[in-house]
């Protein structure tokens, strides 16, 4: 594992620019899942129908039943998807967002590339079952706004229809209690404010690993580099996986600029630290040391630290402009 200076990293003041996706990363942690359907009790959700030109452009329609709804974010915020059913061919109707005096043509993204500034545009026809995220920036998705679809013969106003959505209320999603699901955009370095020197680097691997390294100090004061990584859950989709317990380990006997002896080195097994997402940029670690070498620390403590910084494409939380 590569390690960076503790230095460098802890002391410099440093700043990240936050990718302008118009929800949060957390809204679709498993890029590799189809977008999720409505709940059987989902709280907010409107239904209508609307009729949709062929794409043969023979001018017959077949009428749709759409369906409004959100999809509420862990770590904060929500993104708004529509879905459509019943029909048999249709093309994509133009759907525009209206929020106060903003009205933007939203993109339709048929997959859950939340946090890249590339994304796939519908232009083909409509599937029974398909299922769109409405995304357009400058809109805020957890505040009232509305979507408006637009059927046959749009230039003449066709079957236009519009659904009001009220303000995002958490309170009616319970499973926003569980934390944030571990994935991709939890990884980034993450502090104490209050206590300079030490900090974490985080990564979620491909393969659904979780890789740690703690930069901290031994019982005498040394630089210590606690160091692990763990699989999430195999048998369950990402998001659903809030906590993690990782084996650190201790590596000493290495050399600088690649002077170090192999043979040299040891690795000692320091102990455990579980590690959950309160929220985007809130990370909690509780310590189990079990190690008798006498200069690793021996202390477990429960603490929360900071984010840092985030990776490129890839932040927990939202933006709007």
């Amino acid at each position: 594992m590569r390690f960076l200076s503790a230095t460098l990293i802890f002391f410099l003041l440093m700043t990240t620019q936050a990718s302008a996706a118009p929800y949060p990363g957390t809204c679709f942690p498993d890029r590799a899942l189809p977008l999720p359907a409505p709940a059987a009790n989902e709280p907010v959700l409107f239904t209508g129908a609307i009729d949709l030109l062929s794409p043969d452009k023979s001018g017959n329609t077949s009428t749709y039943t759409y369906t409004v709804y959100r999809a509420a974010c862990p770590g904060g915020g929500a993104a708004v998807l529509v879905g459509f059913s019943g029909g048999t061919t249709g093309v994509f109707p133009p759907i525009r967002i209206i929020q106060g005096a903003t009205a933007v043509d939203a993109i339709y993204n048929t997959e859950a590339y939340t946090n890249l500034s590339a994304i796939d545009t519908v232009t083909s026809d409509v599937r029974d079952g398909a299922i769109v995220v409405l995304d357009a920036y400058g809109i805020d998705y957890t505040k009232a706004l509305a979507v408006q679809l637009t059927g046959t013969s749009p230039v003449a106003g066709g079957t236009r229809q519009i659904v009001n959505l009220p303000d995002f209320d958490p309170s009616l999603y319970p499973d926003l209690s569980k934390g944030v699901p571990i994935a991709g955009y939890v990884s980034g370095l993450y502090y104490d404010p209050t206590h300079s020197g030490e900090g974490l680097q985080i990564e979620v691997l491909p393969g659904q690993v979780l890789a740690a390294t703690l930069y901290t100090y031994d019982v005498s004061g040394n630089p210590l580099f606690l160091t692990g990584a763990a699989a999430l859950c195999q048998s369950c989709f990402i998001h659903q996986t809030y906590s993690s317990t990782v084996t650190m380990y201790a590596t000493k006997g290495g050399g600088f600029g690649g002077t170090s002896d192999s043979s040299k080195l040891t690795k000692t097994a320091w102990g455990t630290i579980k590690f959950s997402w309160s929220s985007c940029n809130t990370v909690s670690m509780v310590f189990a040391a079990n190690n008798t070498d006498p200069n690793l620390p021996k202390t477990s403590p429960t603490l929360q630290w900071t984010r840092l910084t985030s990776v490129e494409y890839a932040n927990c939380a939202a933006t709007t402009g």
